[in-house]
């Protein structure tokens, strides 16, 4: 079963790019140091995963 928008796949604790909770944040720990055009397109998926599950991250 897929997420949309960030959602983890029920009873698995994994996101729609098939990272769980802890490589979500520690792959997403150096792209908030990048310019958003120097992402590469499994970059952007996860900072999109990321900026859904904390919102405050993206604000800021």
């Amino acid at each position: 079963m897929e997420a949309v928008g960030g959602e983890q796949i029920p009873g698995m604790g994994i996101f729609e790019n098939r990272d769980s909770r802890k490589q979500l944040l520690a792959g997403s720990r150096y792209l908030l140091y990048k310019s958003r055009e120097k992402w590469t397109r499994s970059q952007r998926q996860r900072v999109f995963i990321l900026f859904a599950q904390y919102p405050d991250l993206e604000k800021a």
